[in-house]
């Protein structure tokens, strides 16, 4: 019998020794084993990493003027739990209908659309997008849902809001929130009812502003409602204006809501991208814009183009570009009538006779272009092609090839251009850079074509018509070098890379020679002979840009428009290059 208790007292014991062996194991495995997967799976629970945006730099002219800039947005949310649950939805949608709609009175839309998103049902899935900040009240997923009106597209007039209408929301919530207390003040005391989510949000944010609304709008380009650059300078230097964004450490409850003290924590500091200063001048850049406007509405042409820039350098001073549009109200604007075709670099066209700066250039280079030799005007025959001077073949009889270069007479420039013969011609042509990319520093440029092959096709390049095609600013680089000496200089329009903390330039970008197509005495005789076309106020075909306290050389040209392969009867286009030196 004591044998029986002994044995038992054995198991038992055995028993207790092995469950408190395996509570001990269970304890050294969890606590020492599973100690760093634990403690990380806890902070995971009681820790939430946010994003810290990074400001975007800002674009600015060569005077450190602004032409765009983050600036402060605001934008509202609405909770239809909360409205629901404080009956509060006809007051909602007639306040923000009244704040956020249009002022022509015409926003039934508006109204349904509010009303709509107002009443929603919370999402199934529990994760979805919710409105985190708030300035009313904080609000989580899976507890009061948001819907972003902004997401939805409320507002006509865009995404976000100013802060005078962010104010008027303010004080739409103080007076939903006074008539709850007039309302029912046992229920919705004053004291009370001021920590209540009355189920509207406003929420600071940042937005591209660009203060001068439509100035230099197809250099910059702008942001769309996603956030995401498009066109010009924005699109094409968006890694350096968008800086590196920082990480924050939040400690929050179980519900996701923040704890008390000092529960925040920076684990990677934002970089704030860096500014770009343009060489771009926003004075002229503003006469400039001004002068295309008021041609537009005089002349009424599909489109206008004009760049002004420093012919020694190819800064670029001013490049506009009609019709344009304003960055800040892009979504008004559908670009049917191409307002986002910046067309001084994307336009490509026949120069017509404005090219024939570049031919007489080659001319005098190779010691060919005789001003006071005589030729006969009015048409010549090439082939079974019969070339008319502008004034329908009529011509001005025999006149010197000065005069001939005066009247912009086609015939003239077919001679100089046979004298020159084919292989020189093409040679001169290129090495004025046409049929290349100019390699400006802006993205969306055009190269054009140089593709004579004919006898005939030769003899109307000599003009700018036939087997050439350009852009302005190709055409603009080949007459600064007509006139600067022979160098042939890459256009350029950012000056330089600033650090937005200390303001100095941390890259420069200097002017780029490409090549020299004539010499420097060419470039002189070249200059004289196009400023005589200005200043000829008798026959000279650029006489209207004449300005008396001035020397102003230039060309005038008018090309016919190709559609589909032929000359379009009745649809011309008409350009100006001219030079002026002070």
């Amino acid at each position: 019998m004591l044998k029986k208790i002994r044995m038992r007292s054995l198991i038992i014991g055995g028993f207790f020794t092995l469950f408190f062996l395996v509570l001990i194991g269970r304890l050294f495995y969890v606590q020492v084993i599973q100690a760093d997967w634990l403690t990380a799976k806890a902070a995971g629970q009681w820790n939430s990493t946010e994003t810290l945006a990074a400001n975007r730099g800002m674009i600015m002219d060569r005077n450190d003027k602004t032409l765009a800039e983050d600036t402060v947005a605001y934008s509202i949310a609405v909770n239809p739990r909360d409205i629901k649950k404080l009956d509060v939805l006809d007051e909602v949608v007639s306040g923000l209908t009244k704040i956020l709609g249009s002022e022509n009175g015409n926003n039934e839309n508006l109204e349904k659309k509010i009303r709509e998103t107002a009443t929603k049902e919370k999402p199934k899935d529990e994760n979805a997008q919710a409105a985190n900040s708030s300035t009313d009240t904080k609000s989580t997923a899976g507890e009061n849902y948001d819907y972003l009106l902004a997401q939805v597209e409320l507002r006509p007039e865009g995404m976000q809001l100013d802060s005078v209408k962010a104010k008027q929301v303010q004080d739409l919530i103080a007076s939903i929130k006074q008539h709850l207390t007039e309302r029912d003040p046992k229920t919705y005391p004053k004291n009370k009812v001021q920590k209540e989510s009355v189920g509207i949000t406003v929420m600071e944010s940042t937005k591209r502003f660009y203060p001068n609304k439509s100035l230099a709008a197809h250099i910059i380009g702008y942001i769309n409602r996603e956030g995401t650059p498009q066109m010009g300078l924005e699109q094409q230097e968006d890694e350096i204006l968008k800086g590196i964004p920082g990480k924050l450490n939040l400690q929050t409850d179980l519900k996701g809501v923040e704890a008390p003290g000092n529960s925040q924590k920076i684990l990677q500091e934002p970089v704030d991208g860096k500014n770009i200063r343009l060489t771009i001048d926003n004075n002229i850049q503003f006469y400039v814009e001004d002068a295309l406007s008021e041609a537009y509405k005089k002349y009424k042409p599909k489109s206008l183009s004009a760049i002004v820039a420093d012919v020694n350098t190819m800064e670029i001073l001013g490049m506009a570009s009609y019709p344009n549009f304003n960055p800040n109200e892009f979504y008004k604007t559908d670009g049917k009538k191409g307002e986002f075709v910046n067309n001084a670099i994307q336009s490509v066209y026949e120069p017509g006779s404005t090219f024939k700066a570049v031919t007489l250039a080659a001319s005098i280079q190779e010691n060919l272009f005789k001003p006071s030799d005589y030729y006969h005007s009015g048409s010549i025959k090439i082939g079974d092609t019969l070339i008319k001077d502008h004034n329908n073949g009529a011509g001005w009889g025999d006149i010197t090839y000065l005069e001939g270069l005066k009247r912009s007479s086609n015939v003239a420039f077919v001679k100089i251009g046979q004298q020159l013969g084919m292989e020189k011609q093409l040679q001169y042509v290129k090495n004025f850079g046409f049929g290349e990319k100019t390699g400006l520093d802006l993205a969306g440029e055009k190269k054009g074509k140089v593709i004579p092959e004919r006898d005939i096709e030769y003899a109307t390049m000599s003009f700018g018509q036939g087997p050439i095609t350009t852009t302005a600013i190709q055409q603009l680089t080949a007459y600064a070098a007509i006139v600067n000496g022979g160098k042939l200089m890459q256009p350029h329009i950012i000056k330089d890379i600033v650090d937005p903390k200390t303001g100095q330039p941390v890259q420069s970008f200097e002017p780029v020679l490409k090549g020299e197509p004539i010499s420097a005495e060419t470039s002189k005789k070249a200059g004289e002979y196009l400023e005589q076309v200005v200043s000829d106020q008798k026959i000279g075909t650029g006489r209207h840009v004449y300005l008396d306290d001035y020397r102003v050389g230039g060309k005038t040209g008018t090309a016919q428009k190709v559609i589909n392969g032929s000359y379009a009867g009745g649809i011309n286009m008409s350009f100006l290059l001219s030079v002026m030196r002070l």
